[in-house]
């Protein structure tokens, strides 16, 4: 609840013309940073404002909050490595066993995995590979697409599903990026495009909370939706992966409720994270070719 209040503070006052309230936001972003360290991901946004001074001020005010409190205990400083053993030590055991409740795509292909028997250790490689990959090409997308709602939302869904382990309780961050769709739909003058492709965005959202509350008519809905949208041409080819894939979720959805045993988790767990892996799926690929020409010209200015 206090990482989520420093968050929307920073996303808010950000880019206000108010110079008080840009520091402040800055200053939010260090001390969000430094309750949970995940959401120095939301540094990108900075950047790709090409705000480096501000960055760089938001390093160090991350690292003040972050080391100070160290120093009220015995140890001081010895303490801070203390930390990143226990951090280690929390990650691997994580790594190793599974929870239901985990967002990451690292576990989402071993829940795969052990749906299919096939092994572990591959699909926490493929995972990580996939998670490496996803991240980069997100970071892409963030600093390079002209919508800077896309960036935010993309930036979160990288918050959430990237790190391992991350749990569900990470979902109260798309509070965030679920107020600035609405903001954003509210608007008389929004294109007919663009409020479809919002409302697309808006149910990937909602299917998380309406699977919680075992709502899976909203799945199906959603489901039917994009096939409607395919038929009519609206929606680009690689979308019928998707279409399949919610209609994959909907068995699952309705199968993890029978309380099977042996499969009841996995399957909870992914469709616990395949909401917001579509979302970012569907974000990065949609604003794939950006984000390649971004990468290009990156590349020639360092030559």
């Amino acid at each position: 609840m206090f990482v989520l209040m420093f968050i929307a503070f920073f996303i808010t006052w950000k880019d206000s013309e108010n110079r008080r309230k840009r520091e402040f936001a800055i200053v939010c972003l260090a001390i969000a940073s430094a309750l949970k360290l995940y959401p120095a991901i939301l540094g990108i946004l900075l950047i790709r404002d090409k705000r480096y001074e501000d960055c760089i001020k938001a390093m160090i005010y991350f690292l003040i909050l972050f080391v100070i409190p160290f120093l009220i205990f015995k140890g001081g400083f010895s303490n801070i490595p203390l930390f990143f053993d226990g951090l280690s030590v929390f990650s691997e055991e994580n790594t190793i066993g599974f929870n239901p409740n985990d967002l990451c795509i690292t576990k989402t292909f071993r829940s795969f995995a052990m749906l299919l028997g096939a092994s572990q250790d591959a699909a926490s490689i493929l995972g990580l590979g996939m998670s490496i990959a996803f991240a980069i090409l997100a970071c892409l997308v963030i600093i390079s697409v002209d919508d800077e709602l896309k960036a935010i939302i993309l930036s979160m869904i990288v918050l959430m599903i990237v790190p391992s382990p991350n749990y569900t309780y990470s979902m109260i961050y798309m509070y965030v990026p679920l107020s600035l769709i609405l903001n954003r739909l509210s608007d008389s003058k929004l294109h007919t495009d663009s409020r479809k492709e919002l409302f697309f965005m808006l149910a990937t959202i909602v299917i998380w909370y309406a699977f919680i509350l075992g709502f899976e008519f909203v799945l199906l809905a959603y489901a039917l939706y994009i096939t409607y949208k395919t038929f009519k041409g609206w929606s680009p080819p690689w979308s019928w992966m998707i279409s399949v894939y919610s209609f994959s979720l909907l068995s699952f959805s309705l199968a993890s409720h029978l309380y099977v045993e042996t499969m009841s988790p996995y399957l909870h767990q992914i469709v616990l994270a395949s909401s917001m892996i579509i979302l970012g799926t569907y974000l990065v690929a949609t604003n794939f070719k950006k984000a390649v020409k971004y990468g290009h010209k990156l590349r020639a200015c360092n030559e």
